[in-house]
């Protein structure tokens, strides 16, 4: 079956989450772009490693995602890209999957995927 594997967490949502709880108390919104993006990275490399899936397959995604926010021509103006939360809602809804050698098709999700199912996982 190509269905992705189901995390552990059942309800879970943001508003629940004990990640919510310790980032707001313990970090500042992102501000500069280079902040949403290393923590995007940060983030896929850990999934991947969670999941038992490259390293490489990590990065490659996050660079396809960092270049469709950052592409010349895509419909993005100095408002947008100066914007750290228009630039965050762009790599949500952006279509890339984590795919490549190592990644089998039950894994090949999309990053709002992603972070849902560690949102379902959190645990408190």
């Amino acid at each position: 079956s190509d269905a992705a594997p189901a995390m552990q967490g059942g309800g879970r949502t943001l508003k629940t989450s004990r990640f919510l709880a310790l980032f707001q108390a313990e970090t500042p919104p992102p501000r500069l772009q280079h902040e949403v993006f290393g923590a995007l990275h940060e983030f896929l490399v850990l999934f991947a490693r969670l999941m038992g899936l490259p390293r490489e397959a990590a990065t490659a995604m996050f660079e396809r995602m960092q270049r469709e926010v950052l592409q010349v021509g895509a419909g993005l103006d100095d408002a947008v890209l100066g914007d750290v939360a228009r630039v965050a809602q762009r790599l949500w809804t952006s279509d890339e999957r984590l795919c490549g050698e190592g990644v089998p098709p039950a894994h090949s999700r999309e990053f709002c995927a992603m972070l849902n199912a560690a949102l379902r996982a959190d645990d408190p």
